[in-house]
């Protein structure tokens, strides 16, 4: 198997985007809403992390191949730079913003708590399901030795 070949079956761009879009709305949940009108000043937002790591890494177990683990730090990571990276930097050049708005160490606090709590869902649901016994999705049975 090919480096490329495997990158390509560890990567899924569905999820990379969903969990991008995650971070970018929980920054604004989070934010004041003296900071903007799509502002919610939720201090709990950190709370939205959990099901929705969890689910990447049901989502990323049910695969036949690839290591939750790596493939979650590739991901993850991903969705990480989209979000904290190139949907600020594309902002700042599409609305002539300050670079200031970017860096502000709210915006960074936030994405630490949610990234914090999100990694740790993620940790813990991918030890869980990988605890479980193998499913055969075909017969919904246990697979047998």
């Amino acid at each position: 198997m090919t480096p490329a070949a495997t990158l390509r079956q560890r990567l899924s761009i569905p999820l990379v985007l969903a969990l991008a879009i995650a971070f970018h709305t929980d920054w604004h949940i989070a934010r004041s809403s003296e900071h903007h009108r799509m502002s919610f000043s939720w201090g709990q937002h950190w709370l939205l992390a959990i099901p929705i790591f969890a689910a990447a890494a049901l989502y990323l177990a049910g695969r036949r191949h690839g290591d939750p683990g790596r493939d979650g730090a590739l991901n993850i990571g991903l969705a990480i730079v989209l979000a904290q990276l190139a949907e600020p930097f594309a902002e700042v050049a599409y609305y002539h913003h300050a670079m200031g708005l970017w860096i502000e160490p709210a915006r960074w606090t936030a994405f630490a708590i949610y990234a914090c709590v999100g990694l740790s869902s993620y940790a813990a649901a991918a030890w869980l399901l990988a605890r479980r016994p193998p499913v055969s999705i075909r017969t919904g049975g246990s697979h047998v030795g």
